[in-house]
């Protein structure tokens, strides 16, 4: 899917979200750094800003680089395990969490965070690890944006 600047919702993004001000990026048309740039609110009067003499923005492999488009983020993950034998549960389980951390698989858990495509491959990996069926599904899934 394809979003134009209309489809995100810039009232969404973080009081910290840094910008970017780089004028000549070639990626500057994806970025959601330099589309919140030019979206602010006109009574903003200080915003966080990606310093521009810290980055190599001109060849096109800045690090700051956030792209626009949303990903599809899960939530939820009440019945991931239902399939699992209990011998193998426990494994997984702890497998999953030092992967992504406790207090992420936590936050995500009680949905409190999304599960990311990153996070979301880490369980496909563990599962597919343990012999078990993937791609792992969560309860629900929400296209957003990655701020």
């Amino acid at each position: 899917m394809i979003m134009n600047e209309l489809d995100i919702d810039y009232s969404k993004m973080p009081q910290t979200y840094a910008v970017c001000w780089a004028d000549g990026c070639p990626k500057a048309d994806t970025c959601l750094r330099k589309k919140c740039a030019s979206h602010l609110p006109a009574k903003q009067l200080y915003v966080p800003s990606v310093n521009l003499g810290a980055v190599d923005y001109a060849a096109g492999e800045c690090t700051e680089y956030r792209s626009a488009q949303p990903e599809r983020n899960a939530y939820g993950m009440r019945h991931v395990y239902d399939s699992v034998p209990k011998n193998l549960y426990s494994q997984l389980h702890n497998r999953i969490m030092t992967r992504i951390g406790k207090r992420m698989y936590y936050y995500c858990y009680h949905e409190e965070r999304p599960i990311t495509p990153a996070m979301q491959r880490v369980f496909d990996q563990e599962f597919q690890a343990a012999g078990m069926a993937v791609p792992v599904v969560f309860d629900r899934y929400v296209d957003e944006i990655n701020w």
